[in-house]
């Protein structure tokens, strides 16, 4: 069972990132993008026709990476909310 995470999870978000097959994260794409060229690149292949079999939730293509879970919630706070 895949938890979402409640304070990463955008409804208008246009992708979903899945930490080691445990947590995921509904985040939009420009804003990850904006900040990590590693992530732009890898968004842009959304871009490309994807096959009907693509991993999907809540109407969202899935990304799949293997970091913790926790590690990923840090980084991507950091992103949204900056230092605090």
């Amino acid at each position: 069972q895949i938890e979402q995470c409640a304070n990463l999870w955008f409804e208008r978000g246009d992708f979903i990132l899945v930490a080691s097959g445990k947590m995921a994260f509904r985040i939009h794409s420009d804003v990850l993008g904006r900040k990590s060229k590693v992530f732009r690149d890898l968004l842009n292949l959304h871009d490309v026709p994807r096959p009907e079999s693509e991993d999907m939730m809540d109407g969202c293509p899935l990304v799949h990476v293997t970091d913790c879970p926790d590690d990923f919630k840090i980084f991507l706070g950091l992103i949204y909310d900056g230092f605090e």
